[in-house]
């Protein structure tokens, strides 16, 4: 699901929009949860970005495209969050924003505040699944594998699964 490598790193980064790179700085667990409850996901960029550049200038101008500014705050959550199917960690993100799963995260022990959203995202997970039957655990993880509406994740989602080709491979059914 995550990067390990991504999930533990706590640096800024740069995202690319409209051929201008943007830096983002590290942000908590606890300033992303804000951050995402706050606000629509199509606004995230404008919210990250907005912070410590000319970016809602160059959207002002013209310079950046809100189309571009919108599909912009999912590669931010993707790289934020070390998952590659941002929607998972968006998913993840939105769920811990409710008292009581957010209560179940802070009873464990967990500062939002001392670790990155990738650490928060796999430690709720964990919590979520721990003890589950598989079958649960399979739930969970497709009720997580739903993009937000209104963003399509392209070829992201399709993880190269052919069921066609997986039938034809195996004896009797091709």
């Amino acid at each position: 699901m995550a990067d390990l490598a991504r999930v533990l790193t706590r640096v800024p980064f740069t995202v690319t929009v409209a051929g201008r790179a943007f830096r983002v700085p590290y942000k908590s667990a606890a300033e992303w949860l804000v951050l995402l409850d706050d606000a629509p996901l199509g606004i995230l960029a404008q919210r990250v970005l907005g912070e410590d550049s000319d970016f809602l200038l160059r959207l002002v101008d013209g310079d950046v495209r809100a189309d571009q500014a919108r599909e912009a705050g999912p590669e931010i959550l993707r790289q934020a969050s070390g998952y590659d199917r941002w929607w998972q960690a968006y998913n993840l993100a939105l769920a811990s924003t409710q008292d009581n799963v957010l209560g179940r995260m802070l009873l464990k022990g967990i500062d939002p505040h001392a670790v990155s959203l990738g650490q928060w995202c796999v430690a709720l997970y964990a919590l979520a699944t721990e003890g589950s039957k598989e079958s649960d655990r399979a739930k969970f993880d497709f009720q997580l594998d739903v993009p937000p509406p209104g963003f399509d994740p392209g070829s992201s989602w399709d993880d190269g699964y052919d069921p066609v080709a997986a039938a034809a491979s195996m004896p009797g059914m091709g």
